[in-house]
């Protein structure tokens, strides 16, 4: 596997980590602030943030690695099963131990298979699903092609939505999940495109706001839960077009926050997101305050604590791992 020559680009480590924030210190515990983001919003907002996270991993993996012959497949999949499964089978066990899921949902969701058979295993079901689309990476990556890119996207995006609307059998986020996954694969190839798309100049970002904000108002309006993959179609069109916006925001961020706050978040990141519900559930056993004592255990407590630990964790887990 040929590494390609990029340079670590801050501003994605602050959109990475801001979508995780946003998951992991509002949605998952909206319950606790004092003033809230209307419900139909606050959803929106969390299905943006889980579709960048795909779009930024489809996009750097590509920029990162080149699949020439069997024996980078191997390389690949190594890679990626030693740098996130044990961590993510760990958190599996901790979800059942805690009672957060289901024994039942043990070997779907160890296995992988449990967003192909649109089977709950609650905050996990992302990191299952991106192991999906791992699997399918190499293909996208060997000798990158964008031709081959973009037909292999539609090929798979049919086959996923053929088996949704033919067989019920996936789960429905699938489809517009891995839409933005492969988009960013696409984007890495397109040199002319992705200047316009990252590094814009005052047009792009006219021309993306206006567009957002008019696709804002069809997409803002909740949707029943038979009806969730086509409100993510429309966000993801809404995250493609929004790119040049996101990304000035996250690179005037990455010029203003200190670098040790973008590192802490950027590495303890995957791993707050695996272990933050376990946190705030023993939390709660622990102490369950009510009111404005509650807002300020999770803010000055758990959330704190989660994110340290997380950090510790990852830091302890690269060095044994490496």
């Amino acid at each position: 596997m040929s590494p390609a020559p990029v340079s670590r680009d801050l501003s994605l480590d602050v959109l990475r980590g801001g979508a995780i924030l946003y998951i992991v210190g509002y949605y998952h515990i909206d319950k606790v602030w004092m003033v809230t983001l209307p419900d139909s919003l606050g959803r929106w907002l969390a299905r943006v943030a889980l579709a960048l996270l795909c779009f930024l991993s489809g996009y750097l993996i590509s920029r990162a690695a080149t699949v020439g012959n069997w024996g980078d497949v191997w390389v690949f999949y190594r890679r990626r099963l030693l740098r996130i499964y044990p961590l993510y089978f760990l958190a599996l066990v901790l979800f059942i131990w805690s009672g957060i899921i289901k024994e039942n949902r043990f070997w779907p969701g160890a296995l992988l298979y449990n967003t192909l058979i649109d089977l709950e295993v609650r905050t996990l079901w992302f990191i299952s699903m991106i192991f999906v689309f791992y699997l399918l990476t190499p293909l996208f990556l060997w000798r990158k092609s964008e031709q081959r890119t973009l037909w292999l996207a539609l090929g798979i995006t049919g086959a996923l939505s053929l088996a949704w609307f033919g067989f019920a059998q996936v789960d429905a986020r699938l489809i517009p999940n891995f839409v933005a996954f492969a988009f960013g694969i696409w984007l890495s190839t397109k040199k002319t495109l992705t200047p316009m798309l990252l590094a814009p100049g005052w047009k792009s970002l006219l021309a993306s706001l206006i567009g957002t904000a008019l696709l804002a108002i069809f997409t803002l309006e909740d949707s029943p839960d038979d009806e969730e993959w086509l409100a993510m179609v429309g966000i993801v069109a809404w995250l493609l077009l929004s790119l040049p916006l996101l990304n000035a925001a996250g690179q005037w961020l990455a010029k203003h926050l200190p670098l040790r706050i973008i590192a802490f978040f950027s590495t303890s990141s995957f791993v707050l997101y695996l272990i933050h519900r376990i946190i705030y559930l023993w939390g709660e056993k622990i102490w369950s305050p009510t009111g404005w004592l509650l807002n300020l255990y999770y803010v000055l407590i758990l959330l704190p604590l989660a994110a340290g630990l997380s950090y510790g964790i990852q830091v302890l887990y690269h060095r044994v791992v490496k």
